[in-house]
């Protein structure tokens, strides 16, 4: 049975740690894989979120278009190391997130309001994008010191 250790390292040793290495690209390709962690990261307390605030409503198919409200929350990465996570795949969570006002026709029938549940904010701010990077970051460093 294998023991879990924690490392805790900061900002100045991974950056000592990363200078060792002499080539730049694999250390781009390292603070890449990192960044993209955390932004699933995010991804993933985000679905929770959505999750425990709508229950199964989140997982079923849309009947008119076929996905889910899980399924609109994307994490991608960019072309130079940066990453984003947006719930802007489905327009139906953007409704979710903010809430809408009171919408009426031109007739003047009553269509009703959406009431904002922040999901995505509340996982933005319970999730530790730092933390997971610095984890990210230090266990690609100490995989490449065994390989070295």
């Amino acid at each position: 049975m294998s023991k879990s250790v924690e490392v805790k390292v900061s900002v100045e040793e991974a950056q000592r740690m990363l200078d060792e290495f002499a080539d730049p690209t694999k250390v781009a390709r390292m603070i890449s894989r990192a960044v993209f962690h955390a932004a699933k990261v995010l991804q993933t307390n985000t679905i929770n979120k959505l999750k425990a605030k709508m229950g199964d409503k989140a997982t079923n198919p849309s009947k008119r278009w076929g996905l889910t409200l899980v399924d609109g929350v994307r994490a991608t990465k960019g072309k130079y190391g940066n990453a984003k996570t947006h719930i802007m795949g489905d327009f139906r969570l953007k409704w979710l997130e903010l809430g809408t006002q009171p919408r009426k026709t031109t007739k003047g029938y009553n269509r009703g309001a959406v009431t904002g549940i922040h999901f995505f904010e509340e996982a933005r701010q319970e999730t530790d994008v730092e933390g997971a990077i610095m984890r990210s970051l230090t266990k690609s460093i100490n995989n490449a010191k065994k390989k070295a």
